[in-house]
C-alpha cells in the first residue's frame, strides 16, 4: 500500500509541474505576440540585399470608412507608430524601410477615413504620430465640406532630399469622411490653402515652395472635386507671363514662381480676398501678386 501511495503521490506531482510548465509557455506565448508589426526577413546568403517578404499585422485594420470609434483610431495610431519605429531602424534593409513606408501610407489613409479621426486637431494628430506629419485644417465650409491637408515626409536617407513628400487632403461633412492622396513623392511642402467654388466646383489651391534648389521658387497648384475624387485643374491666365523681376512657369495645374535676382520668397493667402502674394524677403515692396477671378488665376 505504501507503494501505490507513493507513485500516485509521484503522479500528481508530475502533474502539476507539467500544469504550471504550460500555463508558463502559454505567458511566453502572449509576450511574443505583442509586436503590431513584425518583419520575416529571408537569409540570403552572398546575397548583399534582403527582401522584404511579409510584413504583418496582429491588429487587423477595418474597413473603417465613414466607420469607427476611438478604440479604432487608438489602434491605428499605435499601428502607425509602431511602424514608424521600424522605418527609423537601421537594422532593417533599405528596401524593408522603403516597403514599410507604404504600409505606413495605406494605413495612414485608413485613419484619415475613419470618421472619429475629425475631431482630432492639427495638434492632436502630429503628437500622435510624434511628429512624423504636418497636418492644417480650414473649417470653412464649401457645399459642407470642411479640408484637411497633410504632409508625411519620407526618411532622406530613403528617398533623397529633395522629392520625398506625400500629401494628403482629408475632406468631410456631417454625414462622411474621405481622404486621398494628392501628390505622391513630390517636391511641394504646403504652408496654406485657398478654399473656393469655381463654376459650382469645389476647389482647392495649395501654396507653398519646391525643394528642388535653393532658394526655394514658390508654387500654386490647384485641385478640383469631381465624383468624389480631387483631380488636377489648370485655372490660369493665358495673361500671366514673366517680367523683369518674376520668372513664371506653368506646368499642368502647377504655376511655379522665381526671383531673377535669385532672392529667398514667400507666398501669402488672403482667404477672404481670394489673392496670392509673392513678394522678396530680401525687399518686401518688391512683390507680385495674384487674383482668383471668374474662374481664373490672374494678376492682380
Amino acid at each position: 500500500m505504501k507503494k501505490i501511495g507513493i507513485i500516485i503521490a509521484s503522479v500528481f506531482a508530475l502533474s502539476v509541474i507539467f500544469t504550471v510548465y504550460d500555463r508558463l509557455e502559454q505567458g511566453n506565448s502572449m509576450e511574443q505576440r505583442k509586436p503590431i508589426v513584425k518583419v520575416e526577413r529571408e537569409n540570403n546568403e552572398g546575397n548583399t540585399s534582403d527582401s522584404l517578404t511579409t510584413i504583418t499585422q496582429s491588429h487587423e485594420q477595418k474597413s473603417i470608412t465613414n466607420e469607427g470609434s476611438k478604440n479604432d483610431i487608438n489602434i491605428s495610431i499605435e499601428t502607425l507608430n509602431c511602424i514608424l519605429k521600424d522605418i527609423n531602424n537601421k537594422n532593417f534593409t533599405h528596401a524593408e524601410r522603403v516597403g514599410m513606408t507604404t504600409i505606413f501610407l495605406e494605413n495612414l489613409t485608413k485613419l484619415l477615413q475613419n470618421k472619429e479621426s475629425i475631431k482630432l486637431s492639427d495638434e492632436d494628430m502630429q503628437n500622435a504620430l510624434d511628429y512624423s506629419i504636418v497636418s492644417k485644417t480650414k473649417a470653412q465650409s464649401i457645399d459642407e465640406n470642411n479640408v484637411r491637408i497633410i504632409r508625411f515626409d519620407g526618411l532622406p536617407e530613403l528617398y533623397g532630399t529633395l522629392e520625398r513628400k506625400w500629401i494628403y487632403i482629408q475632406w468631410w461633412n456631417d454625414n462622411e469622411v474621405f481622404a486621398q492622396i494628392i501628390i505622391n513623392k513630390g517636391a511641394e511642402v504646403v504652408d496654406d490653402f485657398l478654399i473656393s467654388k469655381i463654376n459650382s466646383v469645389q476647389t482647392v489651391t495649395l501654396a507653398g515652395y519646391l525643394t528642388m534648389y535653393k532658394p526655394f521658387p514658390v508654387f500654386l497648384s490647384i485641385w478640383q472635386l469631381r465624383d468624389n475624387k480631387w483631380s488636377k485643374a489648370c485655372l490660369y491666365s493665358d495673361g500671366i507671363v514673366t517680367n523683369d523681376n518674376w520668372k513664371l512657369m506653368i506646368k499642368e495645374n502647377k504655376l511655379t514662381v522665381e526671383s531673377k535676382n535669385n532672392n529667398e520668397i514667400t507666398v501669402k493667402i488672403n482667404q477672404q480676398k481670394q489673392e496670392f502674394v509673392v513678394y522678396s524677403e530680401a525687399d518686401k515692396k518688391n512683390k507680385i501678386e495674384f487674383n482668383l477671378k471668374s474662374g481664373k488665376i490672374t494678376f492682380k
